[in-house]
């Protein structure tokens, strides 16, 4: 999540803070970078699931690879058409660790991209 936040802004959250100083933000109180500025729904929402603050309840990494990459395509494709960014269809939650649905432990080696 912190990896796409980064790609809009070109900058770091919490830059010039001291590593406890960022760990008391995020752990204890539970702060997470701002999304104001960032149009894309999509991504936003993308970064805000793997901030949850219980890990049960961040995606697993194919997962938001795969959603990432599908955010990013359709974003630079609107650009090359030159359209503005449209909002994309609705989709359903993305499989988290504590998803009973997920199964064994090599769930996440076993999705494919």
């Amino acid at each position: 999540g912190v990896f796409l936040w980064e790609l809009k802004p070109r900058q770091w959250p919490w830059e010039g803070l001291e590593v406890e100083a960022i760990r008391q933000k995020v752990v204890v109180e539970k702060a997470r970078p701002p999304t104001d500025d960032i149009a894309d729904k999509a991504l936003v929402d993308l970064m805000l699931s793997c901030w949850a603050h219980d890990h049960g309840e961040r995606p697993l990494f194919p997962h938001i690879a795969k959603k990432a990459g599908e955010e990013l395509s359709r974003l630079n494709a609107l650009v090359d058409d030159g359209e503005a960014a449209a909002e994309p269809p609705p989709q359903a939650p993305l499989p988290t660790a504590s998803d009973p649905s997920v199964g064994s432990a090599n769930y996440a080696t076993d999705v494919m991209l």
